[in-house]
């Protein structure tokens, strides 16, 4: 018996509740996987709107740890990896590829594990046989993993609804079970809410459950700025930012085109302004950055097809349905589509938002 200890054993299936004097237990100090920004025996969220970055950050992390490669001016602890992905392995596997060329590291005998199919962390029978999967990951490397990854919590939820919060409490449940058999890191990759970007999408169970949580914004300049929302134990860390850069992978496509993915490249943070460029208010900053995203984005698929890509062109329907997914008020778009309209870069040629023959062969915003 634990010397200052209460057994206390009613119980029908015997097992024991217990009770320690506070002055026997010992304080313990963090142990950072990450210094700073990831503990270990933690559960953390990152969480951004689509093209925000957060799984790459959740990727970065993770070579970086299995590497034990200092993560960005941090130091870290070496140890294996699992990355629990949804869907996507083939796109997955490029973006370590990227990472591995873009630091002159190779991942090949990296203790780096990913699923080949979604769990589901709401059902206690699927815990259980992601539990036996990481189990062989441990015996195989001699101890358990140090960091697990569930990218997204979308995809790997489970049965019910995330807007439940019973159904949210057995996810944070299936988690706990893995958080607490191996004493890792778990980072949840998440999707920010409909209404609320500030907060991670669901029941807010979850936000009160964890330890520590991080917000992606990417700008329209494409800078990404990370964003401590939450330090349970600790002072949160000053914010940072990370910028995409375009990586050629080696490889070719059937038209002999290069293979390419993505990486996160450090920057330098600035604070982003407050009623955004040119002292726009928020959604002339949101419609603004949506256009000449999508811009940028048919440009580059015009130039991999050998076209001009100066004859882009964006339906205006297009713009204003992107910018109501962002939260714009449908009745509010027409304001908007008279900043747009009044921009510069661009003419309006109904249907379509094109580019000002005197603009065209500016680039609106850096590659991705």
């Amino acid at each position: 018996m634990i010397e200052g200890a209460v057994w206390v054993t009613q119980s029908k299936s015997n097992c024991k509740f217990i009770l320690q004097k506070l002055g026997d237990i010992k304080t313990s100090l963090p142990d950072w996987l990450i210094k700073g920004l990831i503990e270990k025996d933690t559960v953390s969220v990152i969480f951004g709107d689509p093209e925000s970055g957060k799984s790459f950050i959740a990727i970065d992390m993770a070579c970086h740890i299995a590497t034990n490669k200092p993560y960005h001016g941090r130091t870290v602890k070496s140890g294996s990896v699992i990355y629990i992905a949804g869907e996507g392995q083939n796109g997955l596997k490029r973006r370590f590829d990227a990472w591995a060329i873009r630091h002159k590291k190779s991942l090949d005998n990296a203790p780096i594990y990913l699923s080949l199919q979604p769990a589901a962390m709401a059902d206690t029978e699927r815990v259980l046989i992601v539990k036996q999967a990481i189990d062989e990951v441990s015996i195989n490397e001699g101890a358990p993993p140090s960091l697990i990854v569930i990218d997204t919590l979308t995809r790997n939820f489970g049965p019910g609804d995330q807007n439940n919060s019973r159904d949210m409490v057995a996810f944070i449940s299936g988690v706990d079970v893995i958080r607490a058999e191996y004493r890792a890191a778990l980072v949840i990759v998440h999707h920010s809410g409909h209404g609320d970007k500030s907060r991670g999408k669901g029941a807010i169970d979850l936000k009160g459950a964890i330890d520590t949580e991080y917000r992606a914004e990417k700008d329209e300049l494409g800078t990404i700025r990370v964003t401590c929302t939450k330090m349970k134990d600790h002072q949160k860390t000053n914010p940072f930012a990370l910028k995409f850069r375009t990586v050629e992978l080696g490889t070719f496509d059937d038209e002999g085109e290069p293979v390419t993915s993505s990486i996160l490249d450090p920057v330098d943070y600035t604070p982003p302004e407050q009623n955004g460029p040119k002292n726009l208010g928020k959604w002339q900053t949101v419609c603004q950055g949506i256009l000449i995203s999508l811009f940028d984005e048919k440009r580059r698929n015009l130039e991999k097809g050998n076209y001009d890509p100066n004859q882009a062109k964006i339906l205006i329907s297009d713009v204003k349905q992107e910018a109501i997914s962002h939260g714009l008020n449908p009745k509010n778009w027409n304001r908007y589509f008279n900043h747009l309209s009044n921009l510069d870069e661009f003419i309006v040629n109904q249907p379509y938002f094109e580019l000002h023959p005197q603009n065209s062969s500016n680039n609106l915003k850096e590659e991705k």
